[in-house]
């Protein structure tokens, strides 16, 4: 149908024109938003805060009634990271004789409305129903009714540009029968994030007289398309003229407003000057209004608000009581240990073994989970576990001399001067003191100290000079050797 007049005055008269601003869908005057929590199964569940601003943090605590635990959330939250973010967008096109340039302008600008989504970590999944006096699904190159693949999607419009906008005939209501089942549920791929974009220069014909026993008419009058969207929670978007019997319907049926209003969608002027603007408005929609599902297995949860309410279930299940218990043993110092069993069943005999390193001994063996007797114990009915600890054992060294330490003495030539060792052996200490005397001949020399008994090599450990005796004291670690190089 021809556009009317006074559109193509208002069209050729502004070139720009305001777009309205965005329902705030869920949000408070305060701009304040609610976390509800309920349950799946026998617990408690708590919120705090529950009422609180964009980007504050709040917990969700679930706790089990006896006999039954804590398995996870489900929880329903506004920009989060969590979860697979696409958003289901059935594109409903009037394609009329005079909707070609409109059709057009939505395609050019197609690209940077799905890149917009993008940049929000949104993925577009993409239909297109043309509708004149016929409606269906425009198919991808598959077959397929829905696509995420943006080139794809520009390629199905310009098959209904190829295809020609022609007729009078825009009953928007033939096309929405296709996004509902017979049932009167909703078609859509997914439950959630489901959104309609109708683009129509129609003057709103009387959708009253819709019915389901009509073959050119739609299904359902207005009004109940609403209905059904606004329970399947699809957020309807309209394109259209801007004039009182397109938005508010006539007869008493509904119009787009009301749809938009009931769904939490737009109202837009077809006649906007920047397509490119309209379509970033929409995509701000989609943003301010996409919801994510998951699942999280932390209990407590913590979590922020991203400008939108949350809703979380915590589900319960029924405690089984396992039919053995796990046993963990943990060893502190130089040894091995285990236990007789890795798990058991509550009132078995468990034996723990313990294996001192080189050098090392048993200190004890010790547990906050079950009474130990010497290196057994009585399995709880619960997970145990052991602490086995060892100490060094220094007896070994005192009665064998196996810690001592050597200096050995080299001239700059390589060639062996005297050998040097500290004997006295009181208490054991990482480190002694070896005292090297070379005589009166060495009076004043320099000298370095490696690590290593041979006079090449080693890791320098000190410099010093020799006293007018030719002598120096250095303190090493006990039980290595190491070799001096005298100037």
């Amino acid at each position: 149908m021809k556009r009317k007049l006074n559109r193509i005055i208002a069209a050729a008269a502004a070139v720009s024109m305001a777009l309205p601003a965005i329902p705030a869908v869920g949000v408070s005057a305060a701009d304040t938003y609610k976390v509800t929590a309920t349950s799946d199964g026998n617990g408690a569940v708590y919120v705090s805060p529950d009422t609180l601003s964009d980007g504050e943090s709040y917990t969700l605590s679930a706790v089990p009634d006896p006999g039954y635990e804590f398995d996870h959330w489900d929880i329903t939250a506004k920009g989060v990271a969590e979860g697979v973010k696409t958003a289901n967008i059935a594109f409903v096109l009037d394609v009329s004789g005079s909707m070609s340039d409109d059709i057009r302008k939505v395609q050019k600008n197609l690209k940077s409305f799905i890149n917009d989504l993008a940049d929000n970590n949104i993925t577009a999944n993409m239909a297109f129903i043309p509708y004149e006096k016929e409606a269906d699904f425009q198919r991808y190159p598959d077959g397929s009714e829905w696509s995420d693949d943006t080139e794809e999607a520009v390629g199905v419009l310009q098959d209904i540009l190829d295809d020609g906008t022609y007729g009078s005939y825009e009953r928007t209501t033939e096309a929405l029968k296709y996004l509902i089942n017979s049932d009167d549920t909703i078609n859509f791929p997914t439950d959630v994030n489901n959104y309609v974009f109708i683009l129509t220069d129609e003057d709103c014909e009387e959708y009253y007289n819709a019915s389901a026993e009509s073959e050119d008419q739609g299904r359902y009058p207005l009004s109940r398309y609403t209905e059904i969207f606004k329970d399947g929670k699809v957020i309807v978007s309209v394109v259209a003229e801007d004039n009182n019997q397109c938005k508010y319907g006539s007869y008493g049926e509904a119009g787009y407003m009301d749809m938009v209003t009931e769904t939490g969608g737009q109202y837009i002027d077809i006649d906007s000057s920047d397509y490119s603007v309209l379509m970033k408005e929409f995509a701000n929609l989609i943003d301010q209004t996409i919801e994510t599902t998951f699942v999280s297995y932390d209990n407590p949860y913590t979590g922020v608000i991203s400008k939108g309410d949350v809703s979380a279930k915590a589900l319960f299940r029924e405690e089984t009581a396992p039919s053995e218990y796990k046993i963990t043993v943990v060893t502190d110092g130089n040894g091995t240990a285990y236990a007789s069993a890795s798990s058991a069943a509550a009132g078995s005999l468990i034996k723990v073994t313990a294996v001192p390193g080189s050098g090392a001994k048993l200190a004890g063996i010790t547990s906050t989970d079950a009474v130990i007797n010497g290196s057994s114990f009585i399995m709880p009915a619960k997970d145990v576990t052991v602490h086995v600890k060892f100490v060094d054992d220094y007896s070994a060294y005192l009665q064998f001399n196996r810690r001592h330490s050597y200096i050995f003495s080299y001239d700059a030539d390589g060639e062996a001067i005297d050998t040097h060792c500290n004997r006295k052996f009181v208490e054991y200490s990482d480190l002694v003191t070896i005292d090297v005397k070379l005589g009166d001949d060495y009076a004043g020399a320099s000298c370095v100290l490696y690590t290593g008994r041979k006079p090449e090599g080693g890791t320098v450990v000190e410099e010093a000079v020799l006293d007018e005796n030719g002598n120096a004291s250095f303190e090493v670690e006990e039980g290595k050797n190491f070799h001096l190089i005298v100037e």
